[in-house]
């Protein structure tokens, strides 16, 4: 794979500006397998992010008594799935007419746990090893 880019800057020693071309530097096996280990990790947090995200809409709309029409319906269909396996495990603290959508924190806090394990194991397996000779 080649790298069309170029690095700016201004040499210290005179305050010329210059341009140097990486345009001709190949990514060697490992640095391929490290790029394609932090993109992995880019795409896991991303996910990770969207359903937390989704998850704060829900219980702020729950919490705020939102009525199930229009957007708010749109967002309780799509967010079901991702509370449905923490729903019951807290009690959810209510006033007539809304709720704390306890089931919501927790899987924000199990999801966001989910995304830094996976994001871990990612990065132990991509992760080029130096060894420094003593």
């Amino acid at each position: 794979m080649v790298i069309h880019e170029h690095i700016e800057g201004r040499d210290p020693s005179n305050g010329q500006v210059y341009v140097r071309d990486l345009s001709r530097h190949t990514l060697s096996p490992a640095e391929r397998t490290e790029l394609a280990g932090a993109k992995a990790i880019q795409i896991v947090w991303l996910i990770a992010g969207l359903i937390s995200l989704l998850l704060v809409i829900r219980g702020l709309f729950l919490l705020l008594g939102a009525h199930d029409v229009g957007f708010a319906h749109f967002i309780y269909d799509i967010s079901a799935p991702f509370v449905a396996p923490f729903s019951g495990i807290f009690p959810a603290p209510s006033i007539p007419g809304a709720y704390f959508d306890t089931a919501a924190l927790v899987g924000i806090i199990v999801y966001s746990l989910i995304a830094w394990l996976i994001a871990s194991l990612i990065e132990a397996t991509t992760q080029r090893t130096t060894t420094v000779d003593l």
